[in-house]
């Protein structure tokens, strides 16, 4: 009995161990088989380092905000491109309007004149005179523009000073002539920094004419205090300025007028302007005014004076060109009924070249 049992004891012992080992064995077929479709295949424990293949996890950038989109409404950003091109833009306009612009021409030069005209009735041809004449002239005229220090717009300077000393023969009486005459003028002006803009100027006008023989429309001397508006217009940032308007003043002045040597008028008329610099080297001036008497007739005749002058300049020497023309009705009171009447009419040319100084 004692050996049928130890036999049936080992025997149970090898069963139980038979079953052990075939549940190990079970278990690690399951642990090792590849995972199926759908199913994870579970992670290696946090603290299994393997030697042989270590894990090195690459750096992750950070996530770039995304603006929200603009509005419908709301206008595109501008360039860097345009904005540069704006700005530029903008530069060379105030540039334009705060430069200083000034355009000159002058010296001293010959040349050579023609004095003609006629004195006496006015119901008669009158008598004529002519003078040809040689002279020494000294002239400065320009055309200055720059931004004011008060308030906005530009403001002009236009001198106009001319001096000639003649020297010369009347051609009928074949006497000698000498003689001197001129004009200094100056004037002031505001606009606008457009390009075709109003303008108003104030003007101190000076004239003056004086020979040993009498000319034709008589010796004098006049001052006059002129206020004018028009129109100016620039073209190329000013190396074109056109400048025309009218032009209203008082004039007082010195001439023998029969009874009269002296005479005080109101005087209304236009100007006209033109100075053009394309160059450094080149530059063209057009100066003209017309002027007729408006109150005072009766004290210094009726009166139509005109003057141009055109002025080319290359580099430092200048070619000119002056007319001036006057004609005088007077009608003058000498008292117990009686007057004074007498019709003159006088022209002067002139053409010379001079070196800038």
């Amino acid at each position: 009995m004692a050996h049928g049992s130890a036999a049936w004891e080992a025997d149970g012992r090898s069963r139980a161990s038979s079953v052990v080992t075939a549940i190990l064995g079970t278990i690690l077929t399951i642990l090792c088989a590849p995972p199926l479709e759908g199913e994870v295949a579970p992670r290696e424990p946090a603290d299994v380092v393997t030697p042989e293949a270590p894990v090195t996890v690459p750096p992750v950038p950070p996530e770039t905000p995304t603006a929200a989109p603009p509005p419908t409404d709301a206008k595109p950003a501008e360039t860097p491109a345009a904005t540069t091109a704006t700005a530029a833009s903008s530069l060379r306009v105030s540039e334009a309007r705060d430069q200083q612009v000034r355009v000159y021409l002058g010296g001293i030069g010959l040349g050579a004149a023609a004095r003609w005209g006629r004195r006496g009735a006015p119901t008669g041809d009158g008598e004529p005179r002519t003078l040809l004449l040689v002279g020494l002239q000294a002239r400065l005229l320009g055309y200055a523009s720059n931004k004011p220090l008060v308030g906005g717009g530009r403001r002009f300077v236009t001198p106009d000073l001319r001096l000639s000393v003649d020297l010369g023969q009347a051609i009928l009486t074949r006497s000698r002539v000498i003689g001197i005459h001129g004009a200094f003028q100056i004037g002031i002006g505001r606009s606008l920094a457009t390009r075709v803009s109003p303008y108003g100027r104030l003007q101190v006008d000076t004239r003056f004419a004086a020979y040993l023989n009498d000319i034709a429309e008589g010796n004098s001397f006049t001052a006059a205090l002129r206020g004018s508006g028009g129109v100016l217009w620039r073209i190329l940032d000013e190396s074109v300025v056109i400048l025309g308007g009218a032009a209203i003043e008082g004039v007082a002045g010195a001439q023998r007028l029969g009874p009269r040597s002296t005479f005080a008028q109101m005087m209304h008329g236009a100007e006209l302007m033109i100075v053009a610099q394309p160059g450094d080297e080149f530059r063209v001036m057009l100066f003209g005014d017309v002027r007729t008497t408006r109150l005072g007739e009766r004290v210094g005749g009726r009166r139509l004076e005109g003057r141009a002058s055109l002025e080319v300049g290359i580099d430092r020497v200048s070619l000119f060109l002056w007319y001036t023309g006057t004609r005088i009705a007077a009608d003058l009171p000498l008292g117990d009924g009686a007057s004074f009447r007498e019709l003159r009419r006088g022209h002067a040319l002139q053409l010379g070249l001079s070196v800038g100084l």
